[in-house]
């Protein structure tokens, strides 16, 4: 406020700062309450469920400490840094691509080769709206829940709503 009254302005108008105000708290209930609320919503419903599997980008969604289960049986695609690399090359550590890259790499495949294999068949499999095409054709599974998640997101692969399959 000191600012603009050492410039010149007189007085703010009432009407723009009520405004802005108004603005702020507009936002922040959307940032806090409606936008990426998808992932939290599918926790509360997945919170009894006896196995889970989440195809998604890393860190999407909470994990134990919503869930609160030690005997819930879930994984996810993982994205560990290449600490197996001794003294990696800048070239080694552009290459290496985490569990979650292979995913988004050629995801078809990725679910071929590992979804029962290393990724046990889990009663649920939790995914982002962009890959809803990809799960239609998966055999022994089928769309049981969906919540909404976001009109927009920085990562394309987190648009949409969080649709969980349940298994058949």
């Amino acid at each position: 406020m000191l600012y603009f009254t050492a410039r010149g302005y007189e007085k703010f108008q009432p009407r723009y700062v009520i405004l802005g105000i108004l603005l702020n708290i507009a936002i922040g209930l959307f940032f806090t309450n409606v936008n990426e609320r998808g992932v939290i919503d599918v926790i509360n419903y997945l919170h009894d469920s006896p196995s889970v599997g989440f195809i998604t980008p890393c860190h999407s969604t909470p994990w134990q400490s919503h869930f609160h289960n030690p005997n819930l049986n879930a994984w996810f695609l993982t994205c560990e840094p290449p600490l197996h690399l001794n003294k990696p090359t800048l070239e080694e550590i552009k290459q290496y691509r985490d569990e979650s890259d292979q995913f988004y790499d050629a995801p078809e495949s990725f679910l071929q080769t590992h979804l029962g294999v290393d990724l046990p068949y889990p009663q649920h499999l939790v995914v982002f709206e962009p890959l809803e095409s990809l799960m239609n054709e998966l055999k022994g599974y089928h769309e049981c829940q969906r919540f909404f998640n976001s009109y927009f997101h920085w990562d394309s692969r987190r648009n949409g709503d969080v649709i969980v399959y349940c298994r058949d």
